[in-house]
């Protein structure tokens, strides 16, 4: 059985193979980058609710497709930081 990493590494790791960068998954998931960064530094815990948005974020690269903005799901506003 593989270790499980800390969430934040977790995030970190997801984000790497996705080939997104930090502005990009923040900003798709209506958090600031640097909520994203203190989240993957392991600063952070985030909510619920941030969670769900990180980990529901479709697994399309930018590079081999761009996505139909219909086709994502609503963001609410950022949780405040």
């Amino acid at each position: 059985m593989l270790p499980r990493l800390p969430v934040g590494e977790r995030v970190r790791d997801r984000r790497r193979r996705l080939g997104r960068t930090q502005a990009v998954l923040a900003g798709l998931c209506g958090i600031t980058t640097d909520y994203l960064s203190q989240i993957e530094r392991g600063l952070k815990t985030p909510s619920g609710d941030v969670l769900a948005r990180l980990a529901a974020e479709p697994p399309w690269a930018p590079s081999s497709e761009t996505p139909n903005p219909s086709t994502l799901p609503r963001r609410r506003a950022a949780a405040p930081v």
